[in-house]
């Protein structure tokens, strides 16, 4: 018993030390999701191809035809100081015929590009890699979804509870 007590008072104090090292060297990770508050299709040239109703719950982005991007705000940023250090925007597709997308989509604010992806097949929920910088000290954003080329696809809308939802990580 002797043998067992010494072996674990020694190696307890190496215990505490690599614990101590971890804990200055690895810093916790904070995760925060933001809904979009306001999310709206603008289609400047409506389509007959459009179904009945997708306007509310499926939203149109489209690089040729209809030139339908998507328009959103977030609220709730927080605006810390030192800002996330990644950011992405999380979208969903419908099951539905042209949902996928070689070309894929970007995100803008404005004319300034934030991010964007290429592949985005159907029936998927997918993220868009953003540039971090522009969202520190904001606390809220407005943003565009547009089609990266001629080919589009469809997303879900926020009424349908799979909308649009921006995910800032923090160190």
């Amino acid at each position: 018993m002797q043998t067992l007590n010494t072996f674990a008072g020694k190696n307890m104090k190496n215990l505490l030390i690599f614990i101590a090292f971890l804990s200055t060297t690895v810093t916790a990770q904070q995760v925060k999701y933001i809904p979009v508050k306001n999310d709206k299709n603008i289609i400047p040239v409506p389509s007959a191809e459009l179904k009945e109703g997708m306007g509310e719950s499926i939203y149109v982005i489209d690089g040729d035809e209809s030139k339908g991007f998507v328009y959103m705000y977030f609220t709730g940023l927080g605006a810390e100081s030192k800002g996330p250090v990644t950011v992405s925007l999380i979208l969903n597709s419908p099951d539905l015929e042209w949902s996928d997308t070689p070309d894929g989509y970007s995100v803008y604010s404005g004319e300034t590009k934030l991010g964007s992806i290429t592949g985005v097949g159907r029936n998927k929920s997918f993220e868009i890699p953003l540039d971090a910088k522009f969202f520190a000290g904001k606390a809220s954003v407005n943003i565009s979804l547009k089609a990266n080329g001629n080919d589009g696809g469809y997303i879900l809308a926020n009424i349908t509870g799979f909308g649009p939802v921006l995910k800032l990580v923090y160190q």
